[in-house]
């Protein structure tokens, strides 16, 4: 009986192990394709908020973080460091140049159309 239950163990393991290298080659293709299309849609994503938001939530959905560092493969390759960096740069001129009427707190309507404005 040992016996059988050692063979269901190895098999068990064998199964896991084919699961396994499956999930990572399928895995491997996604981030591919997932490059692929970022690379494609590049100025898109740059430059469309609408388009920038929704591969950011189609992102997000598969536990892909492009906004996660200012230096990994993301952020190089759509330059959304960037972007972001530079968003929150003129979020703080707003804040400070504003602060002498409101202390540099600013209602995010009012923040949002000030950018706009730039």
């Amino acid at each position: 009986m040992l016996v059988l239950q050692d063979q269901y163990w190895l098999l068990g393991e064998y199964v896991a192990k084919i699961r396994t290298d499956l999930m990572k080659e399928q895995l491997t293709t996604f981030r591919t394709q997932l490059e692929d299309f970022a690379q494609k849609h590049k100025n898109d994503i740059r430059k469309n908020p609408a388009f920038r938001s929704q591969f950011h939530n189609m992102c997000t959905k598969v536990g892909v973080d492009p906004l996660a560092s200012n230096k990994g493969f993301w952020a190089e390759l759509l330059g959304i460091g960037d972007f972001y960096f530079e968003l929150g740069v003129q979020i703080v001129d707003i804040c400070l140049a504003r602060r002498p009427h409101n202390g540099g707190l600013i209602n995010l309507k009012e923040l949002c159309n000030m950018l706009r404005q730039r």
